[in-house]
């Protein structure tokens, strides 16, 4: 979290002009398989498994003494492309779930809890809606 907080405002630092014209933000440590689908961005990573399995070996402390975020790290990634379009033939073998944090860096933007606030929130609705439409009479 401290990393995302700093480089949100490291980027807000920089002239208009010299930031990326998009940001998103990755699953790391947690999921983002909870946001509603017209939030999340859908990064291929297919055939890119020896790399993933390299770079997550530089992270010692997450694959040794039974901590095994590497394995987990790709098992992650192929859910995500199957279970992100449950009524859809599977376009992709891997992906990461991404949520685009561009409006968080532009000056009149939202401060980042504010935008997570409003994720959280549409969730929230999404949920309700959806038990809702489901709920037996009583």
């Amino acid at each position: 979290m401290a990393v995302l907080f700093r480089s949100v405002k490291a980027l807000r630092l920089l002239p208009e002009e010299s930031r990326p014209q998009r940001v998103y933000g990755c699953e790391v440590c947690r999921d983002l398989d909870w946001l509603c689908d017209e939030r999340k961005t859908l990064l291929p990573v297919n055939r890119q498994d020896d790399l993933a399995q390299g770079l997550l070996e530089v992270f010692a402390s997450q694959i040794s003494g039974g901590k095994r975020d590497d394995r987990a790290t790709l098992g992650r990634r192929l859910a995500d492309a199957t279970f992100h379009d449950a009524h859809n033939v599977d376009e992709l073998e891997a992906a990461t779930v991404a949520v685009d944090l561009t409006p968080v860096i532009q000056d009149s933007g939202p401060p980042l809890e504010e935008f997570t606030e409003g994720l959280v929130n549409d969730f929230k609705a999404d949920v309700s809606r959806r038990l809702q439409k489901y709920q037996l009479p009583e």
